[in-house]
């Protein structure tokens, strides 16, 4: 087991090393992002994120809901923005370090939590955004129904 926690560390430090070198261009950084989307289970992520969205939802309504989803979205096109935005946003070493990590048993393992992660925050989530814009209905509400004094 030690020797595959120092072969690991030993690992990551040479890839980051070489991440080091490597130019930052948009080309560098779409092949970068290309691999961190493999190293990723996409369809996880996304099913995952789905269900936690799906958390209001009535029992006996959700699979149904969620079928509905997965029809209606297209994980192909979520896919292509989804390596876009990274190329916009992050540099050529970010993603390979990002894709050492998600390549990594640790990261692997994250990504399979993540779903009950978002199940665990994604109605507290709403329930503020919900809460927010309340808020701000009535805010506007008032400013407009306020008397200018003329």
């Amino acid at each position: 087991m030690r020797r595959l926690i120092i072969a690991t560390i030993v690992m990551f430090f040479a890839l980051a090393a070489t991440a080091a070198d490597v130019d930052d261009t948009p080309d560098t950084r779409m092949a970068a992002a290309q691999k961190y989307v493999m190293a990723l289970d996409f369809t996880m992520l996304m099913d995952g994120a789905l269900r936690a969205g799906l958390q209001g939802a009535p029992d006996e309504r959700k699979e149904e809901l969620f079928a509905l989803a997965k029809k209606h979205i297209d994980y192909e096109r979520m896919s292509r923005l989804m390596v876009a935005a990274m190329v916009k946003n992050f540099t050529t070493k970010e993603l390979n370090a990002m894709v050492v990590f998600y390549g990594s048993p640790e990261g692997q393992s994250a990504m399979a939590k993540m779903p009950a992660y978002m199940g665990d925050v994604m109605p507290v989530i709403q329930s503020e955004i919900q809460r927010t814009l309340v808020g701000i209905q009535a805010e506007l509400e008032a400013k407009h129904r306020a008397p200018t004094g003329t």
